[in-house]
């Protein structure tokens, strides 16, 4: 049996790896990259079953069962949770009901059950609809948030905090949280390099203005940042007038 391990940090993937192939698999994983990257991988060569790893970023994890879920070509294939906190576990099932949630302890069961579904129910996103934007961020959690090259409005763009969220604009320390506003493109391309740095020890959101006309898009966004060695693994939109990307330093 050919198993798809998404997992997002590949330094803490080991247990799993080893729980999957003592249970008879043949674990396949190459790192965090985005969902396009991975819809790319699953589609060139569709496995077995897809097991996602909620130990670390589990909104990451549901995002992507959400996507493969919604995308024709890959809604039949298995998923199987695991490590999950009983919260997330309990969201999950309300979205994707016909997913097996374990505990790595439990996960050779859980493989000897999963089977294709000749139709797996679709998930109608109203839960994902439904979120402030400091969800959609992960700022409903508090901590420190910088906020880098700020519009005037950005305020009203998120929304509501958590009273222990803290908002620094341009700040010299690094943050549990970056929001980069992007306005001109000499200007991402000059600050580029410092955010490699930063997205390090910062989750990093790169937000840009929907329908621009200076040259600033989603794909010219992603395809800049992964020349300078970042990698985007989530998108929402903040506003009626901003988008995000949320980036990481790409594996080497």
């Amino acid at each position: 049996m050919r198993v798809r391990v998404i997992h997002w940090k590949p330094a803490e993937a080991g247990p799993l790896l080893e729980a999957l192939r003592a249970a008879g698999t043949q674990p396949e994983y190459d790192g965090c990259g985005s969902i396009p990257e991975l819809g790319r991988a699953i589609r060139a060569n569709p496995p077995d079953i897809i097991v996602i790893d909620l130990s670390r970023l589990p909104s990451h994890g549901g995002g992507v069962a959400n996507w493969l879920r919604t995308t024709k070509a890959l809604r039949d294939i298995p998923l199987l949770f695991v490590n999950g906190a009983e919260e997330k576990i309990a969201k999950l099932r309300r979205l994707i009901p016909d997913a097996h949630c374990v505990a790595m302890k439990d996960i050779q069961g859980a493989l000897a059950q999963a089977r294709p579904s000749a139709s797996p129910p679709v998930p109608t996103l109203s839960e994902y609809k439904e979120r402030t934007t400091a969800q959609k961020l992960g700022l409903d959690t508090g901590g420190t948030i910088a906020v880098i090259d700020p519009p005037r409005n950005y305020l009203a763009a998120l929304g509501t905090l958590p009273e222990n969220a803290d908002i620094l604009e341009d700040p010299d320390q690094t943050c549990d949280t970056t929001l980069w506003f992007i306005h001109h493109p000499e200007a991402f391309l000059a600050a580029l390099r410092p955010m490699w740095r930063m997205a390090g020890q910062s989750r990093l959101w790169i937000i840009w203005r929907k329908g621009s006309t200076n040259g600033i898009t989603q794909n010219s966004i992603r395809e800049t940042a992964r020349e300078a060695g970042l990698v985007d693994y989530k998108i929402c939109s903040v506003s009626n007038e901003w988008s995000g990307m949320l980036f990481t330093r790409k594996q080497a």
